[in-house]
């Protein structure tokens, strides 16, 4: 029997704030299977957003605040690693500079950032949670099909192609 799993839209967003935060953030040579693989990142992890930002807004005097949580410097360091592996630049000069601590700090404020103007943090601009992420639809970002045939030259034994 079908299950029904509650899910929020994908981030929709205008692509001129996407674009302009990418160029601002990362390294002007950054490919789109890179921006690709940040923006899946993001979006197929609900649930290590949500407890990232559960340490950026503690609830008892006992917690204290990470800006940058080991969560979100987690994923960091996987994404570093998987784009390090491939050869594709992420950061900008300035930015991949010093200890690996130091770049994965740099890296991780900047999904942090990126979560942020994709609206994949479950608190407002007051610090106000508004509810828990759930999981992304990728619904509306299914490719059109088009049925046609494999050959794209006549096969048939009349055609001299």
């Amino acid at each position: 029997m079908p299950v029904a799993v509650a899910e929020q839209p994908f981030p929709d967003i205008p692509f001129s704030t996407f674009s302009q935060f990418i160029q601002q953030h990362f390294s002007s040579n950054v490919s789109l299977t890179t921006v690709l693989l940040l923006l899946f990142s993001l979006t197929e992890n609900p649930d290590l957003l949500n407890l990232h930002a559960c340490q950026q807004h503690p609830k008892s005097s006992k917690e204290r605040r990470s800006v940058s949580s080991g969560w979100i410097k987690t994923l960091s360091r996987l994404i570093k690693d998987t784009c390090d592996q491939r050869q594709a630049k992420i950061l900008k000069k300035a930015d991949s500079k010093g200890t690996e601590e130091e770049i994965i700090s740099s890296l991780s404020t900047k999904i942090d950032l990126l979560a942020k103007v994709l609206d994949l943090f479950p608190y407002n601009d007051r610090g106000q949670f508004t509810g828990k992420l759930l999981p992304v639809s990728n619904k509306n970002i299914q490719p059109v099909f088009c049925l046609c045939p494999e050959a794209y030259e006549c096969e048939t034994a009349s055609c001299n192609s």
